[in-house]
């Protein structure tokens, strides 16, 4: 197997590896999520071969401003999965330590599940390579979540709500994930990752009030589902039940259906919750594994 990485030119070479190990459509929306995250400074593609014929590949995110490594996707046949995924991971990753890369994080389900969102959506990578990553030495350190929340027809939110920005506060939005990030569960470089392809797509929302901003997330709509790719709130600023509320009557402004949230702390968690109440409808939770690699 030779595995190697991909130019900025070549994501062509991605989109069409992912079609035919993945079987999925071409053309889809989710390319240009994808292509959007390959536009990030700091991102890198990985695309593995045997005899010239691509059977796989992987994504990497480097977090400079945290000095870490987060691998984000890794897909293979199936058929070649035992024989090469390991290896395939890796010849995509750091051996040794550096002043800009000091650790390895990465996110696996922690069970078996059928994928109903994919990357760059989600950075989960299957429960399989759970066993694999502890043999190159990853040890868990902690829990996230992939949420989904059912919206009924017709649905709205009563109250009086602050508005959010009409342009984002993106300083604000980093300040809050700062301040909040061990707090809400979520200090991982996976959701600074989010937030950075959110500026980029033009995707992020914040709320601002007096100066300081008490609520940012990633927020878009396809169709009939609305991705929340992150969310955190300023908890001296506004209740939990209130963020629900806002994050609720923002995809009610659309044909949502359902609210997928891929990358949820513990904060987060309280959150749904909240909308689950306030929507009276069940949700959908599906723990991770928060697992890192000291370099």
């Amino acid at each position: 197997m030779y595995n190697r990485r991909l130019t900025k030119s070549e994501l062509g070479v991605w989109l069409r590896m992912e079609q035919t190990v993945l079987s999925i459509l071409p053309g889809t929306w989710t390319d240009d999520y994808t292509r959007s995250f390959f536009e990030l400074p700091r991102s890198l593609l990985y695309l593995a071969t045997i005899d010239g014929e691509s059977i796989g590949g992987s994504a990497v995110y480097h977090d400079s401003a945290h000095s870490a490594i987060s691998l984000v996707s890794a897909i293979v046949r199936p058929q070649l999965k035992e024989k090469i995924l390991s290896q395939m991971v890796r010849s995509s990753l750091p051996f040794f330590r550096s002043a800009a890369i000091r650790q390895i994080e990465v996110l696996v389900n922690s069970a078996v599940k059928k994928e109903t969102v994919r990357f760059p959506l989600t950075y989960a990578l299957e429960q399989g390579l759970t066993a694999k990553l502890e043999h190159m030495g990853f040890a868990k350190a902690g829990t996230a979540w992939q949420c989904s929340v059912r919206l009924p027809k017709h649905f709205s939110v009563r109250g009086t709500w602050d508005p959010w920005d009409v342009n984002p506060n993106i300083e604000g939005a980093r300040k809050v994930l700062l301040d909040q990030g061990e707090q809400g569960g979520l200090t991982c470089s996976l959701v600074w990752l989010a937030l950075n392809l959110a500026v980029l797509r033009g995707s992020l929302k914040t709320i601002t009030v007096k100066g300081r901003t008490q609520l940012a997330c990633g927020f878009e709509a396809h169709g009939d589902d609305a991705f929340v790719s992150f969310a955190s709130m300023d908890s001296e600023m506004i209740s939990t039940e209130a963020a629900a509320g806002q994050l609720l009557n923002l995809a009610a402004r659309g044909k949502t259906k359902m609210i997928r949230l891929p990358l949820v702390g513990k904060a987060g968690l309280e959150c749904v919750q909240s909308m689950e109440r306030l929507t009276r409808s069940s949700s959908e939770y599906d723990s991770m594994n928060f697992m890192v690699k000291v370099l």
